[in-house]
């Protein structure tokens, strides 16, 4: 038994707590992904996680984006004096860099060379982390079935992600390993984690569901009297992050802050995936290296003007159009409105060539997949045309296809 105490001891002292933060967009209408792995940011710092120890990949274009009304900062909540989240924000990867999954996997894995091949940096910071380290990862931007958007390159698959978690569990990479992820149909990303690899992962949605946006225009977007112009935030993201604020994250559990979050975010719903024994930990394991409180920033979680995140460019542009009378802004409203309108028709169409009108392509959702089929139709649909905020949702109905025509991937191929 004394043995047993002294090893477990031993572990806790030389196991260290790593975290790699994902905003995956970029543009001024997009604001809330940056927002939020900013705010986590200042969430891991206040609670003294060592900087050494973060790694943030994030476009880097909102503080001084031409459209930011505040130039060098960053919010995400409104109202006056509110935190500059940009004061202190160390972005290790950022436009400069090709910020595609094949970088994103390789930090994870440690893989530095790989890292230093694709960024030309020498000492590139990548996770070094052994069987004993708690690791958080978090990710925000756009998603669809089993697919989330990368800044760069193609998109990343769930089997990807999962697959790299795996790999990370099988080279001995942590001991356990948290992971918040929040986009659209982001609860397909997590259909195959096993639950055995001490991997425990929520989603901000179920599978087939959109994430949505918060502190939005018109009326919920401004700071010390001025309207930002786009949400501020995400809905499930801007609890927790706020949460995690006030919090004592030494009592403070992941199940709790799930039930919370969940409870509070009714626009979607919330997932777990994964070991559920994690759940039962504190959120100051993986996030703090302090106990007891930190800040206390607000009291109150209220629910606010919310836009749907694959419509935050287009709504964007109308509500500049409409304010400001911006003949730029009715422009670009009337472009994304037609591309949209385009990228429905086009889907409408191609359900037709191949499925003979079976309408069921773009409603349902399968969990199971046929990947030989469906990563050929991502590529051929990527390289022929690419996602956008609002395309991705149509990934679904590549998906189904693939799981439901009983022809030749090369039919689907030829229809596009």
């Amino acid at each position: 038994m004394r043995v047993s105490f002294f090893v477990l001891l031993l572990a806790i002292a030389s196991a260290s707590k790593w975290a790699v933060l994902f905003a995956g967009s970029y543009g001024i209408f997009n604001y809330r992904h940056q927002s939020d792995v900013a705010h986590m940011y200042a969430v891991l710092r206040d609670h003294e996680f060592n900087p050494d120890h973060i790694i943030t990949i994030m476009y880097g274009d909102m503080a001084y984006n031409r459209f930011n009304p505040f130039p060098g900062t960053i919010f995400n909540h409104p109202g006056n004096n509110q935190r500059n989240y940009q004061d202190g924000l160390v972005i290790d990867y950022d436009q400069n860099y090709n910020l595609t999954k094949e970088l994103y996997m390789s930090i994870l894995l440690g893989d530095s060379g790989s890292v230093r091949n694709m960024t030309g940096i020498e000492n590139p910071k990548v996770l070094k982390t052994n069987k004993d380290d708690h690791i958080f990862l978090y990710y925000i931007d756009h998603g669809g079935d089993n697919v989330i958007y990368m800044p760069h390159g193609r998109v990343m698959t769930g089997w990807e992600l999962v697959q790299t978690i795996q790999t990370m569990y099988d080279e001995g990479k942590y001991g356990k390993l948290v992971y918040y992820l929040e986009a659209c149909e982001s609860g397909s990303m997590w259909e195959t984690l096993p639950k055995n690899i001490s991997a425990y992962a929520l989603s901000s949605t179920l599978p087939g569901e959109d994430s949505w946006g918060t502190f939005c225009p018109p009326d919920d977007d401004v700071v010390d009297g001025v309207h930002i112009g786009t949400c501020l935030g995400e809905v499930w993201s801007c609890f927790w992050l706020e949460q995690d604020d006030a919090a004592d994250l030494s009592t403070l559990t992941l199940q709790k802050q799930f039930d919370d979050a969940k409870d509070f975010t009714t626009t979607s719903h919330p997932l777990q995936f994964g070991d559920m024994e994690i759940a039962q930990e504190p959120v100051g394991d993986y996030i703090s290296e302090v106990a007891g409180r930190r800040r206390f920033l607000r009291s109150e979680n209220r629910r606010v003007e919310q836009w749907d995140s694959r419509l935050n460019d287009l709504l964007f542009w109308k509500n500049r159009a409409l304010d400001a009378n911006d003949r730029e802004a009715y422009a670009k409203y009337m472009e994304i409105a037609e591309r949209n309108l385009n990228v429905d028709r086009y889907f409408k169409q191609l359900v037709r060539k191949v499925m003979k009108n079976d309408d069921t392509m773009l409603k349902l959702h399968f969990a199971e997949k046929n990947w030989p089929c469906y990563n050929a139709v991502l590529e051929k649909y990527q390289s022929t045309y690419g996602f956008n905020d609002y395309s991705m949702k149509y990934a679904r109905t590549l998906a189904n296809m693939c799981t439901l025509y009983k022809g030749d991937v090369q039919d689907i191929i030829n229809a596009m």
